[in-house]
C-alpha cells in the first residue's frame, strides 16, 4: 500500500534550491544497476555544517506539516531517520531494491523536479500516480526503483525513513 503526502510549492522550491546549490553532493555509478548525477547519501560527501543547514531547511520549512499529515493519517508518532537528496540527471536509476530496517517503518520520497510522471518511484505490483510536491509513502521492504530518466530535465528527490509508535488513546 502506498499513500500521498502533498507539499505546498514555496516549501518545494526552497528544498529544491538547496539541492541544486549544494556543492557538497557528489555523483555515484556502480556501472549497471546505479548512476545517480549528485547525492547527498554517501559518507565522502558528509559535512557537519552544510548537513545541518539541509536538515533546518527540512525542519523548518516540511517536517512539521509532514508530521501532522503522519499523526492524522496513521495514529502514529514519526521520527526521522535517514534523509538525503538525489539528483537523476538524463539516462540515472537506481534499480529494484528495499530498505533495511524494522517493521514499524516506512520510506518517503518526496519529489522536487519530476519532469514526466513515468519517473516516480516504481514497484513490482503497482505504479503509484504522484506529482511534484508529493511524498510517496511506502513500506520499506517493498522491491522499489527509479526508472531511467530519459528526459533532459532532472528529477530531484529527497529520500527519508521514519520510525514511527501507535498513539496511545
Amino acid at each position: 500500500m502506498h499513500w500521498i503526502h502533498k507539499t505546498k510549492e514555496s516549501t518545494v522550491h526552497k528544498l529544491r534550491e538547496f539541492v541544486l546549490n549544494d556543492s557538497f553532493g557528489i555523483a555515484v555509478s556502480d556501472g549497471k544497476d546505479l548512476s545517480i548525477a549528485k547525492t547527498s547519501w554517501p559518507d565522502e560527501c558528509r559535512n557537519e555544517e552544510n548537513d545541518n543547514r539541509f536538515l533546518s531547511l527540512f525542519d523548518e520549512y516540511y517536517w512539521k506539516d509532514y508530521v501532522t499529515w503522519f499523526e492524522n493519517t496513521f495514529n502514529a508518532i514519526p521520527t526521522l531517520g535517514t534523509v538525503w537528496y538525489q539528483v537523476y540527471e538524463h539516462g540515472d536509476s537506481h534499480d529494484w531494491h528495499r530498505h533495511a530496517g524494522t517493521t514499524q517503518q516506512y520510506a518517503n520520497v518526496l519529489y522536487l523536479s519530476l519532469p514526466c510522471k513515468t519517473l516516480t518511484t516504481q514497484f513490482r505490483d503497482s505504479f503509484p500516480e504522484a506529482e511534484e510536491g508529493d511524498t510517496l509513502v511506502f513500506n520499506p521492504f517493498e522491491d522499489h526503483c527509479s526508472p531511467i530518466n530519459h528526459t533532459f530535465s532532472p528529477k530531484i528527490v529527497i529520500a527519508f525513513n521514519v520510525i514511527w509508535k501507535t498513539i496511545n488513546s
